[in-house]
């Protein structure tokens, strides 16, 4: 596509035109998959976490508003 570029390797124009190898661009891409994929495990771990703890709090305050009478809200 560059007409001054024909000439040279594929190394010679990826260094003079500051581009990553097709090979080393596949590399990025996985390793930003993974890293999301790792993320978006940990945020639905964390909400499930969340979600529990919540339960087990009202079931904590259901039975001490049996204790005293008190109704929720």
């Amino acid at each position: 596509m560059i007409p001054e570029m024909r000439n040279h390797s594929y190394e010679a124009r990826l260094k003079k035109l500051h581009l990553w190898s097709l090979e080393e661009r596949k590399i990025k891409v996985t390793l930003l998959k993974s890293s999301k994929c790792s993320h978006a495990s940990q945020q639905y771990r964390l909400k499930r976490f969340s979600n529990l703890t919540t339960i087990i709090e009202l079931k904590v305050i259901q039975q001490k508003s049996r204790k005293t009478g008190a109704e929720l809200i």
